[in-house]
């Protein structure tokens, strides 16, 4: 099996990697001790991915054609002795890992320190019992940025697993070399040559030392009344037959959806050329997927605890932090799981072996309806969704991240968080003005978790434009023409034309947002196809002062989405909002969002990516102690605007004008086969457009072609044109006519072809779907004949057949004769005896105006081949699946 372009690098491939850069270390450079921080793939450029994988660039073009992609990583590292930081680019070459690039980057020693074990033993706690949570330092000017710092966040273990967390010090530390720094809560900071004690002014506070356990046995040997809950009944996951989908490699097949799988160990799960099979054409969808970047802002404005913001994704990574995972408790049902490989400061590979799970799930209803009228049925259909997933563990907190595809079209990124709060330790009667006491001498303080989603999209193609939606009363007053009961609301777009960071929407406003392609619109909204951007109940807006610590840092954080060029360059795409190395930034560094945008590139129609943020805001509750229960936070990808074609081959002319004489052969103009034969013909005429009027009353994405020419000398009508006036006559589409006429077909291939013309012509896009309701006798001819000679594939095509009642033997000799066998003989229906039909047909000499109107079929409408029989193998509209 061939290697996706995408694949993380393997544990082998990690090794490999490291020991070339340990090579090039020892012979080219002065380094002598170093640790390597990181280790990755440098992922190929997005149009060679593209190209290998076959998928197009814009809708009905070919894919580009392959081209040479050289596998290549990105390392980091630090210079132990000289304190100085390092970034390599390696390529694969047939000898084996080569450095390309060497650069020079700008720029248990806690619980040993003596300082540290006597502030604990002061307030009653062992040396042994000590724990430390290490903490980016944020911002704090006494040190230098050169110098990479923690801050450490201290609590007492006083036994064997107990929630250390129920039992906060009072005081912090950051170690520089062999100095800890004692911090108590102040907002002025001290210098670093003063007591920190004695500038805070306040007295030593002991860490409560009641247990709040979450572990069931330590409960119990603590509280004698405890008792699990019982009457729950078992409760199974079972797939008798196996799962529904595929899993190759890393690329997953489900329900039309196709993706690949990566892992990072930034972002821990990274999804990518994510396509859908729309009834036979592969559609992109979003080149890729992942959240690159999140912040955690307490809102405690003392010192130290305005230190305390973590890039949890950018500071520490969220695959490194990655749980392995176990059946039956973080995953349920029949699972597949993924490794994930990530560096260790060794240069050896840190393997997480069920580090990602992919499975179903139930999800409960998808639609419903019920006819309330009497003898009225009803339908449901359930929801199933591929949930692939993993967890992180950042020190206290757990973050279950799960993107789950439905079978809707739709795509949800769902974050979801638990784990045990950060908390500080409260003297006693003292109520903290920005925390929770949630439990006695427990300080919970508030704080914000703010997720950043990447989003870069492919929809139908790679040049996309991001709109923004406006929901808002009606600007008339009630009474007014315009809104005469005051009910009126309106709905505003407007497309974002160059790079910027978007606002939250007033007050009064309801603000929406989707991607959509230029190039392919909706037969009804006449509006661009594209996706939604669902995430109403999830943005949240950054509470920290925008020029505050947390504010400079975080940019990002500021909008709730942003929208920029992508611009791929020798060490990839545009990925980090908040920039590449995170780590003790003063300020957004250039290589982030806030400063991409400011170049004001036109982003209509261009390669582009969004980056949406989403989040919560938590004031603990006493009932999120001592483990806090799941809550959720989620974005979904919802598809807008796709499109399916019904044809209707003409047979005859209706020239009357009363819909309840439809079946009279005096309002038909048409070729007779005998008095009872014709009434019979005319029923089933009517029947295939009420068929037709039906489907597409259960799928608003359609539109109704009928189509035919002027084939009769009595009439100075068409087929088309007598059918659509029947049909609304006849009220077939109240409210909404979703159908038009095609006029210049004279046979049943020409019906096939010119009903796309057309169907082009009304929604200036090709269909993803077509289906045909005709005679049952001519099944063969479409589906056999006329669909392989437009090269139309047969998984998204349909045929609805029709007969008239009765012995239709003589009609099928008649169909095979005259029908099937000329055409197998002459697929395109352009000599001999099949052309002679055309013309003679051809009463008032109209021709059609396709090759003007969609130049894209041209050659094909003008194909006629010396071989009969030889198909069209030009480039189509349409991708050509070979069935």
């Amino acid at each position: 099996m061939s290697m996706h372009p995408l694949d993380p690098l393997t544990p082998q491939e990690i090794g490999l990697v490291c020991s070339a850069v340990r090579k090039h270390l020892a012979s080219d450079t002065d380094v002598k001790a170093f640790k390597f921080m990181s280790c990755y793939l440098l992922p190929p450029p997005k149009r060679a991915v593209l190209a290998f994988l076959g998928i197009p660039l814009a809708p009905g073009e070919k894919a580009e054609a392959p081209v040479l992609i050289t596998r290549k990583a990105e390392v980091d590292l630090v210079d132990l002795v000289g304190g100085r930081n390092f970034n390599i680019i390696l390529s694969l070459e047939q000898a084996g890992w080569k450095v390309d690039t060497f650069e020079q980057l700008p720029e248990g020693v806690v619980r040993s320190d003596p300082r540290v074990q006597e502030l604990a033993k002061d307030v009653g706690i062992a040396s042994e019992e000590i724990r430390v949570d290490g903490w980016s330092i944020g911002w704090d000017d006494r040190f230098s940025t050169s110098r990479r710092l923690q801050q450490g966040l201290l609590f007492a273990r006083l036994g064997p697993h107990e929630n250390l967390y129920a039992h906060p010090l009072d005081f912090t530390v950051v170690p520089r070399r062999t100095v800890s720094h004692h911090r108590i809560p102040e907002t002025k900071l001290p210098t670093l040559d003063t007591e920190p004690l004695a500038h805070s002014g306040r007295e030593r506070l002991p860490p409560p030392r009641k247990p709040f356990d979450f572990l069931p046995d330590l409960i119990e040997a603590t509280d004698k009344n405890f008792k699990q809950r019982d009457g729950l009944k078992p409760l199974s996951v079972v797939q008798p037959d196996g799962v529904s989908f595929k899993l190759t490699g890393q690329q997953i097949e489900w329900q039309n959806w196709s993706f690949h799988v990566g892992f990072h160990h930034r972002e821990g799960i990274v999804l990518s050329t994510i396509t859908y099979n729309d009834g036979g054409m592969l559609r992109p969808i979003f080149y890729r997927l992942s959240l690159s970047e999140m912040v955690v802002p307490y809102g405690a404005p003392e010192y130290p605890h305005a230190r305390k913001f973590a890039f949890d994704s950018g500071e520490y990574g969220m695959g490194i932090m990655a749980n392995e995972l176990s059946l039956g408790c973080d995953c349920l049902g029949q699972i597949h799981y993924l490794p994930g490989a990530h560096v260790k400061h060794d240069g050896t590979a840190q393997i997480i072996q069920n580090c990602i799970c992919i499975h179903e799930e139930d999800s409960g209803v998808l639609w419903k309806h019920t006819d309330y009228r009497p003898g009225g049925r009803s339908q449901t259909v359930r929801r199933r969704r591929l949930v692939v997933s993993m967890v992180c563990t950042l020190a206290n907190y757990e973050y279950i991240h799960n993107f789950m595809f439905y079978q809707d079209g739709s795509i949800e990124f769902e974050i979801r968080l638990t784990g045990i709060l950060q908390v500080y330790v409260a003297a006693d009667g003292e109520q903290p003005p920005n925390g929770t006491l949630v439990a006695p001498n427990v300080n919970a303080q508030y704080h914000q978790h703010i997720f950043c989603v990447r989003v870069d999209p492919m929809v139908d193609g790679i040049k996309n434009t991001l709109v923004q939606q406006d929901i808002t009363p009606s600007p008339f007053p009630t009474g007014s023409k315009e809104n005469f009961a005051g009910n009126a609301f309106i709905a505003t777009d407007t497309k974002i034309l160059t790079e910027t960071g978007l606002d939250f929407a007033p007050f009064g406003t309801e603000r929406r947002w989707r991607i959509v392609n230029e190039g392919k619109q909706h037969y009804s909204t006449g509006k661009d196809v594209g996706y939604s951007l669902n995430v109403k109940s999830s943005t949240v807006q950054l509470m920290a002062a925008p020029d505050g610590w947390v504010g400079k840092r975080a940019a990002f954080a500021t909008k709730p989405l942003w929208v920029c060029r992508d611009v791929e360059g020798s060490k990839g795409s545009r990925l980090w909002p908040a920039g590449k190395y995170v780590p003790q930034t003063r300020e957004a560094p250039e290589d982030s969002i806030g400063e991409w945008v400011k170049q004001g590139k036109r982003v209509e129609n261009e390669d582009i990516l969004a980056y949406l943020c989403i989040g919560t805001t938590h004031i603990p509750r006493p009932e999120d102690w001592p483990v806090m229960p799941v809550e959720h936070v989620n974005v979904s990808f919802k598809p807008q605007n796709f499109n399916h074609l019904i044809i209707v081959p003409g047979h005859a002319i209706w020239q009357g004008f009363d819909p309840n004489l439809r079946t009279k052969a005096s309002e038909w103009a048409f070729e007779s086969f005998g008095a009872n034969q014709d009434s019979d013909r005319l029923e089933v005429f009517v029947k295939h457009i009420v068929r037709a009027a039906q489907i597409a009353a259960e799928d608003d994405k359609s539109l109704v072609v009928f189509s035919g020419g002027q084939t009769q000398p009595a009439s100075t009508t068409t087929e088309g044109e007598s059918y659509l006036r029947l049909a609304i006559k006849m009220d077939l589409f109240p409210g909404n006519l979703r159908a038009t006429s095609e006029n210049f077909a004279l046979d049943s291939f020409q019906n096939l072809l010119f009903s796309v013309a057309r169907f082009f012509e009304v929604t200036r896009r090709y269909p993803t779907k077509i289906t045909v309701v005709g005679f049952e006798i001519k099944r063969a001819r479409f589906e056999q004949l006329h669909r392989a000679a437009i090269r139309w594939p047969q998984s998204r095509f349909g045929y609805i057949g029709i007969d008239a009642a009765g012995d239709n033997t003589l009609a099928q000799q008649g169909e095979l004769e005259n029908g099937f066998i000329p055409f197998t003989e002459d697929s395109y229906g352009c000599h001999d005896f099949l052309l002679s039909k055309r013309t003679r047909r051809n009463y008032a000499a109209r021709y059609p105006p396709y090759e003007l109107t969609n130049p894209r079929l041209a050659a094909l409408l003008g194909w006629c081949p010396q071989k009969q029989t030889e198909l069209f193998h030009d480039v189509l509209p349409w991708p050509v699946l070979h069935d």
